[in-house]
């Protein structure tokens, strides 16, 4: 709970742009997974990059990035 809580507050502060993060993620994930997308694993992503983020674009970059490790 303390992580979404912090991960919000960043969201908050740092005014970063969940629907474009999950926009970027939503592409992507569509391109690798096609059908087997798994929305849940696509939203923990994005709550992941952006408690990870500065801003929205650093945020984007880091939920790419998850791709290219996986």
């Amino acid at each position: 709970m303390k992580n979404l809580k912090e991960a919000l507050q960043r969201v908050y502060e740092a005014e970063i742009d969940k629907a474009a993060v999950k926009a970027a993620a939503m592409k992507k994930a569509k391109q690798a997974f096609g059908d087997k997308l798994d929305q849940k694993k696509v939203d923990g992503m994005v709550d992941k990059a952006i408690s990870m983020a500065k801003d929205t674009e650093d945020a984007v970059g880091i939920v790419l990035g998850f791709f290219d490790e996986k």
